[in-house]
């Protein structure tokens, strides 16, 4: 059974256990289908989230919230711990893209971002994460120091002004001074994050850019198809999630049909799985991972 099917029937298990007159075990592992010890543990997992569950007569029964002992401020405002356990479960669960960026968005909403983002990264990278958010409220600009990249395995430094971050923290949008260029960096891949002291200069440069599936960033989209088999699905949704809304069953294939705003993600992708993609189009696409080829074998 995959991970979206068992979100589905634990959830259904908290409904039926927040009836008015709750649910035996056996009760529930006969109508989930499930063995006693898999009830025992979701039982488990039901006081870790929080719930208070009671047992009456051999029935199991969720309390309710009691809203009036807790004050408003409680109700709509998760603490650091909360909202750090809810994220980390959102993130691993392939729940329907539009409804986990909802519920991510709701959770960030009513957490204070600053102090949130201490809980979700490893303590190096939060430290990054709130330099450079401090530098995007001042307009300064900053130094990425060791930023290392993947395509070259190289390390470098880049003065950049910051411009936002997005796919929650993962990506910072930024101005290269050097290279004259809005780029992406992946926060995880900063060495350490240095102040300048100094103002933007290049502000009118700051346009907005679009961020594809694959991590790649742009101004102009291009629709790219894919055919995959099972091995190359599987891969694909879970190294970049974001492609979910982008694969369906077509006459019995897999096929991913999304926007990229530059061949470098995606191409990376195809290239690591010859012969399980199948590249439906465009003729740019196809001509670029020729040329790739080509300089792979020189």
């Amino acid at each position: 059974m995959d991970d979206s099917r068992k979100i589905f029937r634990f959830l259904q298990m908290l409904s039926r256990l927040r009836s008015p007159l709750g649910s035996t075990k056996e009760e529930l592992a006969r109508d989930f289908g499930l063995s006693r010890r898999t009830v025992e543990r979701y039982f488990a997992l039901v006081r870790d989230l929080g719930f208070l569950l009671t047992q009456r007569d051999g029935r199991y029964c969720i309390e309710s919230v009691d809203k009036r002992s807790m004050r408003h401020e409680e109700l709509i405002v998760f603490t650091l711990e909360e909202a750090a356990i809810l994220r980390e479960a959102l993130l691993s669960q392939p729940i329907k893209p539009e409804l986990h960026r909802g519920l991510l968005d709701k959770l960030y909403a009513l957490t204070e971002l600053d102090n949130l983002s201490e809980t979700l990264y490893k303590q190096s990278v939060a430290r990054h994460i709130s330099a450079v958010r401090q530098a995007i409220r001042q307009n300064e600009q900053i130094w990425l120091r060791s930023y290392h990249s993947m395509s070259s395995h190289t390390e470098r430094d880049y003065l950049v002004e910051p411009i936002r971050f997005s796919h929650y923290f993962r990506y910072l949008l930024a101005y290269d001074v050097h290279a004259g260029m809005v780029k992406q960096f992946k926060t995880e891949r900063i060495g350490d994050v240095e102040p300048t002291g100094l103002a933007f200069q290049h502000a009118e440069k700051h346009q907005a850019q679009g961020v594809d599936a694959f991590g790649m960033s742009g101004h102009t989209p291009i629709n790219v198809r894919l055919k995959l088999n099972r091995r190359a699905h599987h891969l694909l949704v879970e190294e970049y999630p974001d492609t979910i809304p982008y694969v369906r069953n077509e006459n019995g294939q897999t096929i991913f049909r999304g926007k990229v705003y530059a061949f470098e993600g995606v191409g990376r992708f195809v290239l690591g799985l010859p012969g399980q993609v199948e590249v439906l189009g465009p003729k740019s696409f196809k001509a670029y991972l020729n040329d790739q080829l080509k300089k792979n074998l020189l």
